[in-house]
């Protein structure tokens, strides 16, 4: 068990640092699927392998376009170790609780219909919509610069009010937030 301040430091830098969506992987001749996904990406790799170590997962060096950028240590999950991790991290959440709280609905979805199984145009528009507002929710961070299409209204069911902490765990969350974005 991940105790309550390593859980909020962590979710203080997913807010800052990190990116919560879900991934469209585009397969010749059948269905797009959607899945979980989320990135961490910093300077500091320490950062980068404390969410390795608490959560799985590989850390990987990024070696940055510009002369005077510094390398990124980029720690990135999908799937299973990415629900474990919104599992975790998607109560401490605040910036990107929206985004937490879609994948988890994405990941529901796709549990009731099993692996393997069809997935009817219906249930794919739904999966389409959870990753276009994702996408729209991302979209102030995004290097294209281009905007998403507008999603469906995904937003309105979603409780997204952060529950009280105690100081000690806002103090935590704090001091990810400020890692983050210092």
């Amino acid at each position: 068990m991940i105790d309550e301040a390593r859980l909020a430091y962590l979710a203080g830098l997913v807010d800052a640092e990190g990116y919560i969506g879900a991934r469209k992987h585009r397969r010749k001749g059948k269905p797009d699927l959607y899945y979980p996904h989320i990135i961490v990406a910093m300077t500091d790799p320490r950062i980068a392998q404390l969410f390795a170590r608490t959560f799985g997962g590989a850390v990987h060096a990024k070696r940055p376009r510009g002369r005077s950028r510094q390398v990124l240590h980029v720690w990135g999950v999908s799937n299973q170790i990415a629900l474990v991790c919104l599992r975790a991290l998607a109560d401490f959440l605040i910036g990107k609780r929206q985004q937490a709280l879609l994948c988890l609905k994405l990941a529901d979805r796709m549990a009731q219909c099993g692996r393997g199984q069809k997935i009817d145009a219906d249930d794919l528009q739904w999966r389409r919509d959870i990753h276009l507002s994702c996408r729209k929710l991302n979209w102030a961070h995004s290097r294209k610069g281009q905007k998403p299409e507008e999603p469906a209204v995904f937003m309105q069911e979603l409780d997204c009010a952060a529950p009280t902490r105690s100081t000690g765990v806002m103090a935590a969350y704090a001091a990810g937030l400020l890692d983050g974005d210092g």
